[in-house]
């Protein structure tokens, strides 16, 4: 359950570093939000591989259907599998921006004019990278709420 709680941290932060973005003047603040963006999904990553081993590791324990003590191992790795689809949707978003970056040379207008450009896609990404992270969420929320724990 600790790891993943750090997920959860970690996307917390991650979306905190990101709504900074409106508020950068300078190439210097956007190098910064990404590397700290950067950072962030290797941690959650990680913490989700620790989640996704452990969870195999007790997967004879884990039972098939949800029960009051604990969710059933489908939901469990579904929860696994949106955090890892949201982390590779994520990194795409980096590498196109770490492609503005590099492309635009030190210039703050011309990193705009190159993001400006990847919305369409950067958004695309958001939404398909969400969406199974949702549906897990759903899921597990749906299990609380049957046995009284939200």
């Amino acid at each position: 359950m600790a790891d993943l709680n750090r997920i959860v941290a970690g996307i917390r932060q991650f979306d905190a570093n990101s709504a900074t973005s409106s508020s950068v003047a300078s190439m210097a603040d956007v190098k910064q939000i990404f590397a700290n963006n950067a950072s962030i999904l290797r941690e959650i990553g990680s913490a989700n591989a620790v989640f996704k081993r452990d969870l195999y590791s007790a997967k004879k324990m884990i039972p098939t259907r949800d029960t009051k003590d604990t969710p059933a191992f489908s939901t469990l790795m579904n929860l696994s599998k949106g955090y890892e689809v949201w982390v590779a949707y994520q990194n795409k978003n980096q590498a196109m921006a770490q492609k503005c970056i590099n492309n635009a040379r030190g210039s703050f207008s011309s990193f705009s004019r190159c993001s400006i450009s990847d919305l369409p896609k950067t958004a695309q990404n958001e939404i398909i990278g969400r969406q199974k992270l949702t549906e897990a969420w759903n899921a597990w929320k749906t299990w609380q709420v049957k046995y009284g724990y939200a």
